[in-house]
């Protein structure tokens, strides 16, 4: 008795008086040195109680068997006791490690046998039936799969593919590529054309031979046929890194760069190059703009305008946000003018007109 606590049958037989005299004396023994037995037996006192107030005092082993099994069936466990709580946990635990411990012998068997890195795969998504080939091997893509790193792909027909949902890159047929995960995932474009959304900044950068295309969430093309590569930007923002002179040029929307044989014919003119802290200074105040704070956006793109040469046309388009932020949001017509009459004087006037022309309707 004093190793373990009391059967339920045993304090029902006890509450309904059927035990013999020298095992109640060793019940009753154990019930004042138990607490939880002690809870048991009153609770089990309480459930019973309708049938002890019968007229019928007596009952039988076999009639307190017979009402507790069929009390058990209907109502399922009388009373759920923290020690057995407590096993029923450990026992759990013990179960799950021990699963646990299978899983991971199996996983230890599968990659010694059949050997497979996560960092030499990307995970995407495909929009169609689609195909591509690696090493010469026809493979069809399922709406999930895993593409191989640094391996050179081939796109057989129209390919679209989604990298973690924050870049969807959709390429024209015999497109070759190469994707690699570092700190970003690299699209190396070796020869083809390919449209890309990024939804979140600097996800993913697109390298051909030795120039980096850094997005910052954007909708660009990039084609590299023949030896010369054109960029277009659709929207946000774009930097084309020269990495062999560390050469940079910004692009904003509608803008285009075309290298020739990687000699740079930049049909924007946006030389002479410029600074890291100048690159730095407009993508403050692009993320301030999106963001809805329009003077600390103001702020950034008026340092980034200082001391940038007329012939950039950046200095123009960063004007030309300055001015629809006075326009539209903080409704101050005369700092908006002063900005569009600048640009307006310009000789990047034509591609402006049109658009504050709009505006002042």
């Amino acid at each position: 008795m004093k190793n373990r606590h009391l059967k339920d049958i045993e304090l029902l037989k006890k509450i309904f008086e059927t035990l013999p005299k020298k095992k109640t004396k060793k019940i009753e023994k154990h019930l004042n040195k138990c607490e939880e037995c002690q809870k048991r037996y009153q609770f089990l006192t309480n459930k019973f109680k309708p049938f002890l107030e019968t007229e019928e005092k007596h009952f039988t082993a076999e009639e307190i068997n017979g009402l507790f099994k069929s009390f058990i069936k209907e109502k399922g466990e009388l009373y759920k006791s923290p020690a057995i709580i407590k096993r029923k946990i450990w026992a759990l635990k013990l179960a799950i490690e021990f699963i646990m411990a299978l899983l991971l012998i199996a996983l230890s068997i599968k990659l010694f046998f059949f050997p497979v890195s996560l960092k030499k795969s990307i995970r995407i998504k495909s929009f169609q039936n689609q195909k591509i080939i690696i090493n010469k091997k026809l493979k069809n893509l399922s709406k999930i799969q895993y593409l191989p790193a640094n391996k050179t792909i081939t796109a057989q027909g129209d390919l679209t593919i989604n990298i973690k949902k924050d870049v969807i890159i959709t390429m024209i047929s015999n497109t070759k590529f190469i994707i690699s995960k570092e700190e970003q995932y690299i699209f190396n474009l070796l020869d083809g054309e390919a449209h890309f959304k990024t939804l979140k900044e600097k996800k993913i950068y697109v390298k051909v031979n030795h120039f980096l295309i850094k997005p910052i969430g954007t909708i660009f093309k990039v084609s590299y046929i023949n030896k010369i590569l054109k960029v277009l930007l659709l929207e946000g923002t774009l930097e084309v890194l020269n990495l062999s002179n560390k050469e940079k040029t910004l692009l904003t929307p509608s803008q285009n760069v075309v290298i020739y044989g990687f000699k740079h014919k930049n049909q924007a003119k946006t030389k002479p190059i410029l600074s890291e802290k100048q690159l730095e200074f407009y993508d403050t105040g692009l993320r301030y703009q999106k963001s809805k704070e329009w003077v600390q956006a103001i702020y950034w793109y008026k340092k980034f305008i200082q001391n940038i040469p007329e012939e950039r046309l950046e200095k123009y388009n960063a004007m030309f946000d300055i001015g629809m932020i006075y326009y539209n949001n903080l409704k101050n017509m005369e700092e908006a003018k002063k900005y569009f009459n600048i640009i307006l004087k310009s000789k990047f006037s034509s591609q402006f007109a049109d658009k504050i022309a709009l505006e002042f309707k």
